[in-house]
């Protein structure tokens, strides 16, 4: 079967030198726009064609992403691949039932990480993970490495770096380099930055311009693939005198509140208003305990008290903590505009960092907060990582930023079926 994957193809130096690899295990480092998911949607072609080639009997493999948002790109990245040499491989699309069945009694699944202990059953050819350092630790090292055991399967990895102190970096990474104790021949990975990747008119330029205005943590990690581990506060732009400030001249067209939902725990809503010049200006808060969401025989409750806040501010929508749909339909049923915030805790805080990041000319951030938040500046004041996850923030004294967090990141993306 004479098969040209890679026709129309022109790697640029970084992806060429990962072609080269041919470890077991094989990791892709790249900026964002980089080329890494175009190049691992290729090489895992090839390596299961190859496999083809060696191996009898119908093989089989998973593409695997933290959730199913990313696996869309993955499916996207093979069905191109296949489009630009031989559609004639392609023998059923089963994709409401996440299958490709290709030429040569192939089989490739397309695999969620959300819930590792779902990943079971099978042995399998190969794999590959994409976007791994987002994936769950369990993911991998509680399944998806012994679904590779008994055919001796093969893995590739590619992915936006994250900390040090990721599972990603220290289980793929470090067994790649030959100083570290943990070295194993059977795995090495390769790295290049955004810039390097010249097949995208204007990347260059989108770089610099990211480079003036990304706090430099996120630039160095999302731009030039250096998995840098951020300090133990949260957000390092954080600076009283900066950002707190008496919203006197905001232009409130445009205002939403987000809700954080609790009762035993503190529960929040905090209100954002936008300005004419796209600044966000928290003007209001709420952080209480033990008020119940609808009437319990008590005269407070946060539908009470979100109705409040809408007659005074003029709230257009209330973004609320998605894992309470029963607390959203309450809302609505109450008259209120309520909606399912997008629960991305990574985006919202980097969303939040870019925010407080002060621009480079005019010296001022994006988001202000009135000093009349109290509990708001309160938390952002203390917000720290986990000791032991500089990716993961401690849940503790938080609930103001949680809500803070889904004013702005507004409505959850609900992806459509494969």
């Amino acid at each position: 079967m004479a098969i040209r994957l890679f026709g129309g193809y022109r790697p640029h130096p970084g992806q060429t030198e990962f072609h080269k690899k041919g470890t077991r295990f094989l990791a892709l480092v790249a900026g964002t726009r980089g080329g890494k998911t175009y190049a691992a949607s290729r090489e895992f072609l090839r390596r299961i064609y190859r496999d083809r080639k060696i191996k009898s009997g119908p093989l089989h493999y998973w593409a695997v992403s933290p959730n199913y948002p990313i696996g869309k790109i993955q499916v996207r990245g093979i069905l191109e691949a296949i489009s630009d040499s031989a559609k004639d491989l392609i023998v059923q699309k089963l994709l409401s039932q996440h299958e490709l069945h290709l030429a040569g009694g192939i089989l490739i699944e397309f695999k969620s990480g959300e819930r590792p202990e779902s990943l079971v059953g099978v042995g399998l050819d190969g794999m590959w993970i994409d976007e791994a350092a987002r994936l769950k630790a369990d993911a991998w090292l509680g399944q998806l490495r012994m679904r590779l055991s008994d055919k001796n399967g093969w893995c590739l990895f590619s992915t936006t770096p994250l900390s040090r102190n990721n599972w990603f970096f220290k289980e793929v990474v470090c067994r790649s380099d030959p100083s570290d104790p943990s070295y194993d021949p059977e795995f090495s990975w390769c790295s290049w930055t955004t810039a390097e990747n010249t097949a995208v008119p204007g990347l260059a330029e989108e770089v610099e311009k990211a480079r003036r205005t990304l706090p430099p943590r996120y630039f160095w990690r999302e731009y030039e693939a250096r998995f840098e581990t951020f300090t133990d506060l949260v957000f390092d732009e954080w600076d009283r005198k900066l950002h707190v400030a008496e919203p006197s001249c905001v232009m409130r067209d445009y205002v939403v509140a987000g809700v954080d939902w609790g009762f035993r725990n503190p529960g929040a809503i905090v209100v954002v208003a936008t300005d004419g010049d796209g600044n966000k200006w928290v003007i209001d808060e709420r952080v209480e305990e033990r008020i119940p969401v609808q009437s319990s025989g008590t005269a407070r409750t946060w539908i009470s008290t979100a109705k409040e806040l809408a007659e005074l501010h003029r709230i257009g929508r209330f973004f609320a903590d998605p894992s309470r749909p029963e607390n959203i339909s309450a809302f609505r049923k109450a008259g209120l505009h309520a909606a399912a915030a997008k629960n991305d805790v990574a985006a919202g805080l980097e969303t939040l960092a870019i925010l407080l990041h002060p621009d480079e000319e005019t010296g001022k951030p994006s988001l202000f907060i009135s000093p009349e938040c109290r509990e708001l500046i309160a938390e952002m004041d203390g917000y720290r990582y986990d000791e032991d996850s500089s990716e993961i923030p401690l849940k503790e004294n938080d609930h103001a930023i949680d809500a803070l967090r889904y004013a702005l990141m507004g409505r959850r993306h609900v992806p459509a079926a494969f």
